[in-house]
């Protein structure tokens, strides 16, 4: 997106199902990373460690960032405080998405142009 994007729902119940929806998305994407870090961390403690290993160890921990990263960027998180229950504003300088009161309160770091 190239302009700047204010989501707000007014509806309790829209408000509740956008809530769950949100929690069921990133519940499932920090399970997917807790699953990585224990496949990783099994490969870890293996006293004879192959190239092979190595490489899966490089790529778990490399999906694991990926998956992080998008869900900090996604509407399903904010990007400052993590909350996921409050109506979202998109920066595009930023590329990502980050709460209404985040935004009210200024603790939204924007680059130098």
């Amino acid at each position: 997106m190239k302009k700047y994007r204010v989501i707000f729902i007014h509806d309790t119940k829209l408000r509740r199902i956008r809530d769950n929806l949100r929690f069921l998305i990133s519940q499932a994407v920090w399970d997917r990373i807790e699953s990585l870090r224990a496949l990783r961390e099994g490969i870890l403690w293996k006293d004879n460690e192959s190239q092979s290993e190595h490489e899966k160890q490089l790529d778990y921990y490399a999906e694991i960032l990926d998956l992080q990263e998008s869900l900090k960027k996604s509407i399903c998180m904010c990007g400052t405080c993590q909350g996921i229950e409050n109506d979202m504003i998109y920066i595009p300088s930023l590329k990502a998405w980050h709460c209404v009161k985040c935004d009210t309160k200024n603790l939204i770091w924007y680059p130098a142009p």
